[in-house]
């Protein structure tokens, strides 16, 4: 944080989220990264038999858990899980759910990239769409490509 303040870097990576916490506001250039699906989501599990499970069910929010389902269920779709350098995030807006998606070459020099909304009612059948939408618009090559030479992003 010293050297963020004292300008001391020629680039440096930060968690957003961290920053916003903290009240921060950067006037720097951002680089348009689409962050790994699920990136930053903290999920507890617990068993429906444990004693404790309606204590911990309270913990869940209800708009992350559809955030990381619309990303989880477009990565599936997707395929390729590490083997494929992809990006999805995922912000609730309402009754809609605002996604921007990429899928990359492995130099990184190609990019399929969508953006779009999902309505929250229909998450699960919209994100299908979207993920078959990406395919259709060169990811699917990309994909193919990254799994077929086996590299692990």
């Amino acid at each position: 944080m010293r050297k963020l303040r004292a300008s001391e870097f020629s680039a440096i990576v930060l968690a957003e989220a961290g920053l916003e916490r903290l009240g921060i506001r950067i006037n720097q250039k951002r680089l348009p990264f689409v962050p790994s699906p699920n990136q930053g989501i903290v999920a507890v599990m617990a068993s429906e038999e444990i004693r404790e499970y309606d204590a911990v069910a309270t913990l869940n929010d209800r708009g992350t858990l559809v955030e990381a389902m619309v990303e989880r269920t477009i990565m599936e779709t997707l395929g390729g899980g590490c083997l494929v350098p992809l990006g999805v995030f995922a912000q609730l807006q309402g009754d809609s759910v605002s996604v921007t998606a990429e899928v990359l070459s492995l130099d990184g020099q190609r990019t399929v990239r969508l953006a779009d909304h999902i309505l929250v009612e229909n998450y699960d059948r919209g994100s299908r769409a979207f993920a078959l939408r990406i395919k259709e618009s060169g990811g699917e090559a990309l994909i193919a490509e990254a799994v077929a030479t086996g590299f692990s992003a």
